[in-house]
């Protein structure tokens, strides 16, 4: 097998420099997010289970009150006509552009918010083994999530740019049978109504 020279491909947004400073200022807000943490010295551990909710439930009074609201509200949307409440929310929604223009100019597998997302996180953060990272191991992955299909296409594009063997094929498991197309025994099922 080929060895591969580890190279990480960023792609980076560049907004027009024809922008307002107020409209820049606000588009490096929202897009400029990011949080680093530490490895602790002892490495990443989960916490013992007995640790864990140790005081009795609890509740706010108004974040109790603001759910009931929100609930009432959002129950008014169930009778909206789905293609207007669609176009509606593509145009409210500020980052939809992204998604347009990452489609465009990248062509990715599965063009999606979860894609988008997910590949930021890879190419920003050190999220994946540097042994994998550097090529001297293949990496092995395993997707828990609601519908992992956008997070596997983002991380087999990351891997053939960036020179990182996979093993294939990834696993993964779907939490919500809804959400794509996948055989009830690949589903985790929610029985709870």
């Amino acid at each position: 097998m080929p060895s591969h020279r580890h190279r990480r491909h960023h792609w980076t947004a560049r907004p027009p420099a024809a922008l307002p400073e107020a409209v820049r200022t606000q588009v490096e807000a929202l897009f400029g997010k990011r949080f680093d943490f530490e490895r602790p010295p002892d490495g990443w551990r989960l916490p013992d289970g007995a640790e864990l909710f140790p005081d009795q439930e609890w509740q706010v009074t108004e974040l109790q009150t603001m759910k009931r609201e929100l609930n009432a509200v959002k129950s008014l949307l169930s009778d909206k006509d789905i293609v207007a409440w669609h176009e509606h929310t593509c145009a409210t929604n500020r980052a939809g552009l992204v998604v347009a223009s990452v489609k465009r100019q990248i062509r990715p597998e599965m063009g999606t918010q979860a894609w988008c997302k997910f590949y930021e996180l890879l190419s920003l953060c050190s999220v994946l083994p540097s042994v994998c990272e550097s090529g001297a191991a293949p990496l092995r992955s395993l997707h828990l999530c609601e519908a992992p299909g956008a997070f596997v296409t983002a991380l087999n594009h990351y891997c053939v740019l960036n020179g990182v063997q996979e093993v294939s094929p990834n696993h993964y498991c779907v939490l919500n049978g809804v959400q794509e197309v996948s055989p009830n025994h690949h589903c985790v099922l929610n029985r709870v109504h």
